[in-house]
Order: C-alpha cells, then structure tokens, then sequence
C-alpha cells in the first residue's frame, strides 16, 4: 500500500506538471471600434479559397496576428480580397475550435478603411460537420481608427442558440452581387446592396468593392477540441526524474518484503 500511495502521488505530480506545460497564449482584451474581445479568441488558421490577385498592406491594428498573418503575409497586415468584377475568398477558423452561438453578437470582422468609405463584404459560416451556409452582407456598425467594425449574430445565419461553427469565409461583392430587402441581407436577394449609414447610405461606387480585412475575433470565448500540449525539456526533466524515484521506491519495495 505503501509503493502504491506514494506511486499515486508521483502521477499526480506529474500530471499537474503536464497540464502547467501547455501552451496557453497570454490574454489581451482590446476594445476597437465599440467592440470588447479577447485576442485569445482571434482567428488562428486561414487560406485562400479563391483568388483573383489578394495582394496585403501593413496596417495600424492595435494587436498582431491579423487576418494577412494567418494567411502567410507580414505581421499586422491587412489583406485586399477583390474588385468590383473578381471576387477573393479567404477562410478562417480557430484551428478546430469552436465558436458556440449565444446571445447577441458573436463575432466581429474588421475592414481597414477610411472614414465615410467602407467597403463590401460579405460572410458565411461553417457548423462543424455541415456546410458553409449562403454569404450575408450586412451593414458595418462602427468606425475608428481607420477601421469598420461589422458584427455578426449566428443567429442571422440559422444557427441555432448553443449550436457552434468551426470556421467562416469572407468574401468581396461584386458590383452584379445582389441582397436582400434594405440593401443588406444574404446574397441573392434581388436588392441593389447599400453602404449603410456609415457610408451615407448610397449605392457602392466601384471602386469600393475591393475590402481590406485586417481582423476576426469571436465575441464570445471559443471552445477547444482538444487539450492544447506543448512538451518543452523541463517538462522533460520531471518526467525523468520521476521515472528515477519510481525506480527507487520499486527497490525501496522490494526490500521491506
């Protein structure tokens, strides 16, 4: 009982060594554009679905690891989907985890731009295990710092309250793009799609087609998968060390019989 009790203990130190070793990113909550986030709960993973030429800029962003980052381009760059006549589409996710749709807004995109000019785009989202649902436009919320925030309920797009996604895809209008009734809404819609109020409520001109998404966060903390684990040489040396007193306690044993 003895080698047992002090076997369990040894685990258990073990495990607790584990569990302090994985890679858990520091926090940084940010508030831009009227919108209060966790960057931890930012976009992780991305890739080009179509392209027509995306090209990058550097921007401003108060945080790194924007939308260019995930795709390859330099830290704190802003990627330019498309034009009035060529639409880009990018996919993003949080590298298998899950954004759960609860109350209110879920999730935020921000657009590089300048004031009184944003510029069309539009989003779909995946639910682990289905398919991308139709793009939705909607009009942008708020604009600071050279950049318009736009959030996004999952709710507009039929996704149930506590069901999740696994990743979104943003996409340029197209000057031919059509949506739903106020100028806003899915793609498809029979309606001309209009600015919103932050761009005077007008018709897009065409040179406003080509968004510069610079970031994607989730509203709402994202649920992993799976444990995150970074083996690292401490850990190592705890394991090993442990190995060594298990050794011990064995021979230990092995003489008070």
């Amino acid at each position: 009982m003895k080698l047992n009790h002090q076997t369990g203990l040894l685990l258990g130190s073990l495990a607790i060594a584990s569990f302090a070793s994985c890679n858990l990113a520091k926090a940084a909550t940010v508030t831009q554009a009227g919108f209060t986030w966790d960057s931890n709960n930012a976009v992780t993973n991305g890739s080009i679905v179509q392209n027509p030429g995306i090209s990058f800029s550097l921007t401003g962003f108060p945080v790194d690891n924007t939308v260019g980052t995930t795709l390859g381009f330099p830290n704190k760059s802003t990627v330019n989907l498309g034009d009035n006549t060529n639409r880009g589409i990018i996919e993003l996710s949080w590298g298998g985890s899950l954004l759960e749709n609860l109350a209110g807004n879920d999730f935020v995109i921000y657009e590089n731009g300048a004031a009184n000019a944003p510029e069309a785009f539009a989003v779909a989202v995946k639910q682990k295990g289905g398919s991308f649902t139709n793009f939705l436009y909607q009009f942008s919320d708020n604009f600071e710092n050279q950049t318009f925030a736009t959030a996004f309920d999952l709710d507009s797009f039929g996704i149930a309250i506590g069901e999740s996604i696994i990743a979104i895809r943003i996409a340029n209008l197209i000057s031919s793009d059509t949506v739903g009734a106020g100028g806003q809404g899915f793609l498809g819609g029979g309606v001309t799609p209009n600015t919103g109020s932050l761009g005077g409520n007008i018709t897009y001109p065409s040179g406003r087609f080509d968004p510069d998404i610079t970031y994607a966060v989730a509203l709402n903390n994202v649920v992993p998968t799976a444990i995150p684990f970074e083996f690292s040489p401490s850990l190592g040396l705890i394991i090993f060390g442990g190995w060594v007193m298990f050794g011990k306690l064995k021979q230990t044993s092995k003489v008070n019989k």
